[in-house]
């Protein structure tokens, strides 16, 4: 096994939760002796990646670019633009034991490459389905669930979706915090007048302007409290007024900066309608930070009432009466700090990497491969 070769197919790699949590996986197979290589239209060189591994790759924006243009400019031929991109990226990949589909356009490329003799295997994130609008889009995604690839999910609630969706039910790989990265910082001492507050600034299912209509209907019930809430985040999400004093967005944060944030947080909020495993209450708990979240996708660390307080999706007053209760109820925020920073320590990538080299093993043995030449030939 140690000189396996394994490449992973990357539709694109920028700055994103799901592409660390894989280029972290990566970096540990490297570590135990597998031959590691990644192959992706365009490399964003933004994440201490091992120089072990391989980086196959056009090494220009241009095809990135020209395909998010095709996009925008010829939505109707949504479909033939993306297979067209796809079928880029297969001429590129390497001769590997097992091609690694990572998001679900790229799990047709590691199908196609299973006929070379590779094994398709696929790491599942989300339930792509939902970040689709174009019809046929959705079941070009949704029909990826069917391949007859190897698949893992990365969460208890996707594997619940899949499941429903297929009538299989498939391994979970959880991800993991970077504990080098994520830990209380500066004694993790906070002015005890003022509430920190910090979410992902994101709209969509992350639903940014959602927490910050329930801290404004917090803040109407604490006149003589500062309640100061931070989004973070590439871009700033609309539909939220920013003064830079009570609400402030932090751009592009360097990952010190970010663990710092967290640290100096009173709570960490996510009140998304849709997520597998998100990171931000993982790292905040690694921080010291108290968490409120949505049930979905954080069933595998976030227990309610115990390291965690768990709302409704959607539902602004709710999770303005949990902000309220731990503004109020400083022994419960010091029982869901003290319990999360439990749970964040159970989760390191050096144990999940064992959990995820059983699953290749286990599709080695299964002979994937096998039965997609017996469907295409």
């Amino acid at each position: 096994m140690e000189s396996l070769r394994i490449n992973y197919i990357m539709y694109w790699t920028g700055r994103d939760g799901g592409i660390r949590v894989l280029f972290n996986f990566m970096n540990e197979l490297v570590k135990s002796g597998y031959e590691i290589s990644l192959t992706t239209m365009y490399y964003y060189d933004w994440f201490p990646l091992s120089r072990d591994i391989k980086i196959i790759s056009k090494r220009t924006r241009f095809n990135q670019y020209l395909l998010s243009g095709k996009l925008r400019l010829f939505k109707n031929n949504e479909l033939l633009h993306r297979v067209r991109y796809l079928k880029k990226l297969y001429d590129m990949v390497p001769r590997a034991d097992i091609n690694v589909a990572t998001f679900s356009p790229t799990a047709y490329v590691a199908s196609w490459k299973s006929m070379d003799g590779s094994i398709p295997f696929y790491h599942m994130q989300h339930f792509e389905t939902i970040m689709f609008s174009n019809p046929l889009m959705k079941k070009f995604v949704s029909d990826t669930y069917s391949l007859p690839i190897y698949k893992i999910a990365n969460s208890k609630w996707l594997q619940k979706k899949l499941t429903l969706l297929t009538g299989n039910e498939y391994p979970i790989v959880n991800p993991a915090t970077e504990h080098e990265i994520f830990y209380p910082r500066n004694g993790h001492q906070r002015d005890g007048r003022d509430i920190n507050i910090i979410a992902l600034g994101k709209g969509g299912w992350k639903n940014a302007v959602g927490i910050f209509y329930a801290v404004n209907l917090v803040r109407s019930k604490f006149p003589e409290k500062k309640i100061i809430l931070h989004f973070f985040g590439q871009s700033p999400p609309q539909g939220i007024q920013f003064d830079n004093r009570e609400t402030i967005f932090h751009k592009n944060l360097s990952d010190d900066q970010l663990a710092e944030l967290y640290s100096n947080s009173d709570i960490q909020v996510t009140f998304s309608t849709a997520e597998s495993f998100p990171l931000p209450p993982l790292e905040a708990m690694a921080c010291g930070s108290a968490v409120i979240t949505t049930p979905y996708g954080t069933e595998d660390y976030a227990v309610d009432g115990l390291n965690a307080l768990i709302v409704e999706p959607n539902n602004v007053e709710m999770l303005a009466d949990k902000i309220r209760l731990l503004i109020e109820n400083e022994g419960l925020r010091k029982k869901l700090t003290e319990n999360g920073f439990k749970t964040a320590s159970k989760f390191n990538y050096p144990e999940q990497t064992k959990i995820l080299e059983a699953q290749f093993k286990l599709a080695l043995n299964q002979d994937q491969n096998s039965e997609f030449k017996r469907m295409v030939l």
